[in-house]
């Protein structure tokens, strides 16, 4: 065997860069034979046909520097000439006297002073004051050359002695006689550039051209999958000066760098490029990628939403007096900051969250091109992203399409664990101090909780509940909720707010209509939107040709002479059922025929007629829901609660009682519900509902408790 051609797992990967086991798997695919050495049959061969041209040439390097090595120790060694032509061989006279005649590069940190001072001093030598001669420049009344250098000097911000000093340099280098023509303005910018100040920094180390190839051999060394720490690449990057010395001999003499010296360049690394680096591409996608995306540039009005949820840092007041916090889902423009629409809600769930978006598309009619949201069940549930028929870990078929499929929406789905690739959670920021505005402002943790909180619900407790003292004046619900949509709209949106080039000096309102595509938005009417914001079910049909749907715990039973054709069907008939997010009164069915499917309204049976109706009826339904299941909560308190059971037909009727007692007649840890005035177009959750302290009574407390009222 020729062990020339073939080395170890473990060199392979190192000249690779990658780790031993990733270099395995990446020979198993390409199915490579990998040979016994025959000195120790447990390590693996690898020839070096298979590596790939950048590890190639770094084996080759290696072995050159080996070979040079051993030819450098003996003592009667070949000279130059007769030397052969290798890698790191001594450069001939000809590419002497070529590199001797390249002007150095001017290094990028160079450039903007270089620049200025052109434009400066080429202003002050080419007769440009005389194009100003008789006007005023910076205040200035232009008159003579010196007067222009002052104009010049304070429209720059540097005294005129600076300017004055560059031309005194200028005249030096132009009447020096041992200075080529062609290099006068070479050594002009050699004296005045700024000089590194040596061991400061690394970048005035590698800032040096014979040195600049240490920083990217520097940079290749460290960014690589192999991890390699600091010191191990500082002590690498030494290894390959050492190569590089014995290779020229004395021809050229290496400068070697401090490990400090490589720190401060190794720091100069942006994120991104590090994780892609060092922890590949499936590392920089989830951490990077959407960050990136952020780019003024890269991004238009529309082409990605943020959303996210919020609980609001304010103690609030409901109709029934009794305090809490509320949720509320906002919608953003990533590309302009551009506030969109929201929902509140006295709990999260994913129905609050359509409404939010079906709010943020219906104000304007415009459609996102993706919408990146939460992690949460809210966000990514069957009714956003629709559902598969998985068997054994495999999806065979879709089962039925969700929101955003329906409107050609691309939902992204956040990163755990990286908050900070939502946009959102920036504006979150600024809503903290909107909330500082309100009284009961209780801060995002214990730690900014303010000490007079506890007082203030104290008194207000003491004085709905007691009749004593004088109210606090907490705000309401409705308040809370009429200022943040005016805060948005009005302060927000038709405000700037910032100072970075993000919005270039325009308010998100602004930014958002100048950033939009030349072809314009892209629109949905209310008719589409309200068709595909639909909630879609797959039932079956039940005997008499109905179907039955269950809404929060009541099941409401639906019927269309279409539908009686499969009534008693075997296998049972399954349809799609359409339901409006306004609506309860009809559905729409699609049931399958021959050829296809039909579509078919159908309508509650008259049993129903208690349920609410109009836009509102999903939430005034809910609230009926939660009175009745709280109701029979309380029933062990006593006679009260037993009988407002009995005396209620269904859940509506419950509520109105609920509504109509006074707080005193109320059940004890009866929770509120109200339906207040949807505020300035925007509906909220008919009801509200609060943690509560549960009070813990027997039955028989309770009957001596409603005993001693009747007395009274």
């Amino acid at each position: 065997m020729d062990t020339v051609r073939h080395l170890g797992v473990k060199e392979i990967a190192q000249f690779e860069g990658i780790n031993p086991k990733a270099l395995l798997r990446r020979l198993e695919r390409k199915r490579v034979i990998l040979l016994p050495d025959p000195e120790d049959t447990r390590r693996k061969l690898v020839p070096v046909s298979v590596m790939s041209p950048a590890a190639y040439q770094a084996w080759v390097r290696a072995e050159t520097c080996a070979v040079l090595q051993s030819v450098n120790a003996q003592a009667d060694a070949a000279s130059a000439e007769s030397a052969p032509l290798l890698p790191f061989a001594s450069p001939s006279q000809t590419e002497r006297r070529l590199l001797k005649a390249a002007p150095p590069a001017v290094p990028a940190r160079h450039q903007p002073y270089i620049d200025r001072w052109a434009m400066i001093v080429g202003d002050c030598t080419n007769g440009t004051w005389r194009k100003y001669q008789g006007q005023c420049l910076g205040e200035i009344p232009i008159q003579s050359r010196q007067d222009f250098i002052r104009a010049k000097a304070k429209e720059q911000g540097i005294g005129a002695s600076t300017i004055h000093q560059k031309l005194k340099v200028l005249k030096e280098v132009n009447h020096n006689p041992s200075v080529p023509a062609n290099q006068k303005m070479t050594e002009f910018w050699r004296r005045i550039l700024p000089k590194n100040r040596p061991g400061r920094s690394g970048h005035s180390f590698f800032a040096d051209p014979e040195n600049a190839w240490m920083r990217e051999k520097l940079l290749s060394l460290y960014l690589t999958e192999a991890k390699h720490s600091l010191k191990h690449a500082y002590r690498l990057l030494l290894a390959e000066i050492e190569a590089k010395q014995r290779a020229w001999g004395a021809g050229h003499i290496y400068q070697r760098p401090t490990l400090h010296q490589c720190r401060t360049v190794l720091k100069g690394v942006d994120s991104p490029t590090l994780v892609f680096a060092r922890e590949g591409e499936e590392a920089y996608r989830n951490r990077c990628e959407v960050s990136l995306s952020r780019n003024p540039d890269s991004l238009r009005a529309d082409d990605l939403w943020v959303t996210d949820q919020r609980l609001a840092n304010v103690i609030l007041q409901d109709r029934g007096h009794q305090l809490g916090r509320i949720w509320k889902v906002n919608d953003l423009d990533v590309a302009s900051f551009r506030w969109l629409g929201c929902a509140f809600g006295p709990v999260l769930d994913s129905d609050m969250v359509m409404t939010a978006h079906t709010r943020a598309i219906a104000k304007d009619g415009h459609l996102p091109g993706a919408i990146h949201h939460d992690q949460g069940l809210e966000f990514k549930c069957r009714a956003f992203n629709g559902s598969f028929r998985v068997i054994s870990r495999q999806a065979l078929y879709r089962e039925a399409t969700g929101f955003w499929e329906r409107l050609g929406v691309t939902p992204v789905g956040a990163i755990g664990g990286n908050p900070q690739s939502k946009t959102i959670e920036r504006w979150h920021a600024e809503v903290d101090r909107f909330d500082k505005r309100f009284l009961t402002w209780c801060g995002g943790d214990t730690d900014e909780r303010p000490e007079g909180l506890g007082a203030v619900i104290a008194q207000h407790r003491a004085y709905w509940f007691r009749a004593e003292g004088k109210d606090p004046g907490i705000p309401t619900i409705e308040e809370y909720i009429v200022q943040f949509v005016d805060w948005c709209e009005k302060e927000w949106n038709a405000k700037h707010h910032g100072k970075g080039k993000y919005l270039c000096g325009m308010t998100p309102d602004e930014a958002y209509y100048a950033k939009r595509r030349p072809e314009g938005f892209h629109l949905i009417s209310l008719e589409q939107l309200e068709e595909k914001s639909a909630e879609h079910r797959m039932v079956t049909v039940r005997r008499g040709g109905q179907v039955n749907l269950t809404f929060w715990g009541v099941q409401v039973e639906y019927i269309a002479p279409e539908l009686f054709q499969f009534a008693g069907a075997q296998p049972p008939v399954e349809v799609e059922v359409i339901i409006s997010r306004r609506d309860f009164s009809v559905v729409t069915v699609l049931y399958p025929v021959t050829g296809g499917r039909e579509s078919c309204i159908a309508e509650i049976k008259s049993q129903m007629d208690w349920l609410p109706k109009g836009e509102e009826a999903r939430e005034k339904l809910r609230a009926a829901m939660r009175a009745k299941n709280h109701a029979k909560r309380a029933v062990r308190e006593g006679i009260k609660a037993h009988q407002q059971l009995a005396d209620a037909d269904n859940p509506m009727a419950l509520l109105e009682i609920q509504q109509g007692l006074p707080l005193n007649e109320k059940l004890a840890g009866q929770k509120t519900f109200g339906t207040p005035t949807p505020p300035l177009g925007h509906p909220e959750m008919g009801s509200v509902e609060y943690t509560m302290t549960r009070r813990s009574r027997t039955a028989s407390a309770a009957a001596e408790r409603f005993m001693q009222e009747e007395r009274q």
